[in-house]
């Protein structure tokens, strides 16, 4: 059957326009998707609606990820639209390293943030953590406020795992090894083994 056979019978099939909107919102394909904008008025609209889904997305966790894996779980192409993301808890973070790292493909800003009145534990970072933190490879912005980590050294390591940072922002980022040192106090030495870090 030719092209032009194909468009006449679907001529000839005249959908209601709300059972076109619910076989088009199955469609979990971007490709799809655009190539049924191009089909007819009626698909551009319905093809239009669906990928207003896969638009910019910026997620925001408080307590745990449940959402978040319902969220991917239901629609596995929001992965690929999650801009970014912002943790309410340091707590947070090494959990979200090692249940996301290499799903999110477009992920540019994380957002890492503590109240101050709640005391968090210093962060544990293994080998394990930079290593699947070094496959956030989209990442070019990144924020920390009062976040602990154990070291100096992991803090440093943490940072220059990163191969894409373009910018970082810090605000009350300490380590606990040698009593709670902050960067406001060592931030000659900061700059120095960051560079050290990041030669390698």
């Amino acid at each position: 059957m030719s092209l032009i056979q194909q468009s006449q019978a679907f001529e000839n099939l005249r959908l209601p326009l709300e059972v076109l909107y619910l076989i088009i919102d199955e469609v979990d394909d971007v490709a799809t998707l655009l190539t049924c904008k191009l089909t007819c008025s009626s698909f551009r609209a319905a093809a239009a609606n669906s990928l207003l889904r896969y638009s910019r997305q910026s997620i925001s966790v408080k307590d745990d990820f449940e959402v978040l894996h319902e969220r991917l779980g239901r629609d596995p192409l929001f992965s690929h639209h999650v801009e970014d993301v912002s943790l309410r808890s340091s707590a947070l973070l090494t959990e979200f390293i090692y249940e996301f790292a290499g799903k999110f493909d477009n992920l540019q800003y994380l957002d890492v943030w503590s109240h101050p009145d709640l005391s968090s534990p210093p962060l544990i970072l293994r080998p394990l953590t930079f290593m699947a933190w070094s496959h956030f490879k989209s990442l070019t912005r990144l924020s920390l406020n009062n976040v602990k980590f154990w070291s100096f050294k992991d803090f440093a390591r943490f940072i220059s795992t990163i191969s894409n940072l373009l910018d970082l922002e810090l605000s009350w980022v300490y380590w606990t090894i040698d009593g709670e040192r902050s960067l406001e106090r060592d931030h000659v030495n900061v700059v120095k083994h960051l560079r050290y870090a990041d030669c390698g």
